[in-house]
């Protein structure tokens, strides 16, 4: 004597509109939001920016890269101009290294922002 119940028929599908998903949304992706603004691509890859949010991007993506290259472009020049020892030269390529994955990284993002922009959008249509 078997005893089968039928988990289908016992639980009804009931699909329940989430009221708060905006701000349920905004909660899940602020982090994101601020860091991308910080470093100018948040309007890149949000639905729908402004005008003046795609200058300020853009102002704000100058500045990234000049602050790197701030720190590259001396390091660089000291390493190739000056520095005559070998191993110090070595040394320095590490910061040297690291400024140029850096600024690959940077740009990758950039490059990739259609990419962002459409998993943001998977994120929102999930919700």
């Amino acid at each position: 004597m078997s005893l089968e119940v039928n988990s289908h028929e016992r639980s009804a599908h009931i699909e329940r509109e989430n009221e708060d998903y905006k701000s349920d949304l905004s909660y899940a992706t602020y982090y994101t939001r601020k860091l991308l603004k910080i470093i100018g691509v948040w309007s890149l890859v949000k639905q729908n920016p402004q005008k003046q949010e795609l200058l300020l991007s853009k102002i704000l993506i100058i500045i990234c890269s000049l602050l790197m290259a701030f720190i590259m472009v001396p390091c660089l020049s000291h390493v190739l101009l000056r520095e005559k020892n070998s191993s110090i030269k070595v040394k320095l390529l590490g910061p040297i290294g690291l400024r140029l994955t850096n600024f690959a990284k940077y740009y990758s993002l950039i490059y990739r922002r259609n990419l962002i922009m459409g998993c943001l959008e998977h994120v929102e249509y999930d919700w």
